[in-house]
């Protein structure tokens, strides 16, 4: 099993960014760090480790399909958000019964990044659902979706390159955008103790 992961609040991810590319930059006026071009500037210096930190822990969560969630509709990244909470909600809802909330080790992980935030929004997310879940998961998805959001589209797809799967969810991530765009499934529920 693993050691267990702590979970950061998005103040702390933030304060963590906004620290380090306060060091980036001072590294860049010092120019002991040469600016990277701008289409390369997501997190800075440290895009791989980052996606191999998230390749990390969804590995170890148990990763097993990315789900591309369309909206098809205007809406915001906060609009987004909320509708991606509302579909895990109900999401374990169908996969663990009607006190889904009292079960949180059981509950569904998952990460998804928003995409083209600013035209036609959608999310590219990575889904770690049980095996014993993943025949109903498959089946009820569309459903879900399609009560939350009449026109909009799912796709899933079993995971057979995490890496690659990691790599084309947070394509269009940069350093300025990346706490707006990414969603946790953790945001959604509460803790054990609550």
């Amino acid at each position: 099993m693993g050691m267990p992961v702590r979970q950061f609040t998005r103040d702390e991810l933030q304060a963590a960014n906004a620290a380090f590319q306060a060091q980036t930059v001072e590294l860049v006026k010092k120019k002991t760090l040469a600016p990277l071009p701008k289409r390369t500037t997501t997190i800075v210096g440290g895009r791989a480790k980052w996606k191999q930190a998230w390749v990390d822990l969804l590995r170890e969560k148990g990763a097993s399909h990315t789900v591309t969630f369309a909206f098809n509709n205007p809406i915001s990244v906060e609009g987004a958000r909320h509708r991606f909470g509302e579909f895990l909600q109900h999401l374990d809802r169908a996969l663990l019964g009607p006190r889904y909330a009292k079960k949180p080790d059981k509950r569904t992980f998952a990460v998804a990044f928003a995409e083209n935030i600013t035209s036609n929004i959608h999310l590219h997310a990575v889904f770690a659902v049980a095996p014993e879940h993943q025949e109903r998961f498959l089946s009820d998805a569309d459903e879900i979706w399609e009560k939350l959001f009449p026109g909009g589209d799912v796709n899933i797809k079993a995971i057979d390159d995490l890496a690659g799967a990691v790599d084309y969810m947070t394509k269009h991530t940069s350093h300025t955008s990346v706490f707006d765009s990414q969603i946790l499934s953790t945001e959604f529920q509460r803790s054990a103790s609550a």
